[in-house]
């Protein structure tokens, strides 16, 4: 401590402080400052709260009027610079064959060609997109279930899915 700072402590009625009582006995200082961070907790996904609380209620509408559930799959499950917001509805193969009876086999893939499911699938993805608001598009798309978990085997989380509450016994 210089002489000034000791002279202005004792004017003010303070002792100087000693540097090494701020040490921490119990762990060497030279440890803690190589110590690492803690890892950061891993995101399920990419998205801000308000938009994937907005995403989940928007989902569980689709999921009421349509026979399957909603996934979100993509980007968005893996890195914050995401490029758009892709949510699939997975079908049964029978259930996608009533929905779409054009589509000759749910098992082609060829399915896009389908008037039905182009616009199906345009109009919800332009729904989600304004819906969300958050600058990027939605890609929604209807998908068969063996389809999808033929050609697909990467990470897919359910949204917009209800659970119900235990009843509490009564006795």
């Amino acid at each position: 401590m210089i002489d000034r700072d000791k002279d202005q402590l004792s004017r003010l009625g303070a002792a100087p402080f000693p540097l090494s009582s701020l040490k921490n006995e119990s762990v060497p200082i030279e440890d803690s400052v190589s110590e690492a961070p803690p890892e950061p907790r891993k995101k399920w996904n990419y998205l801000g709260a308000p938009a994937c609380f907005t995403l989940e209620l928007a989902c569980k509408h689709l999921n009421r009027a349509f026979p399957g559930r909603c996934y979100v799959v993509g980007s968005v499950l893996e890195r914050p610079d995401f490029r758009d917001v892709d949510i699939r509805m997975m079908i049964s193969d029978e259930d996608f064959r009533v929905l779409f009876p054009d589509v000759h086999s749910s098992l082609s893939g060829h399915w896009e060609q389908d008037i039905r499911w182009l616009l199906m699938t345009s109009l919800i993805s332009n729904w989600l997109t304004q819906t969300l608001n958050i600058g990027k598009p939605v890609d929604f798309q209807f998908q068969p279930t063996s389809w999808g978990n033929k050609q697909h085997d990467k990470l897919r989380n359910p949204i917009g899915h209800t659970y119900a509450k235990e009843e509490e016994s009564t006795e």
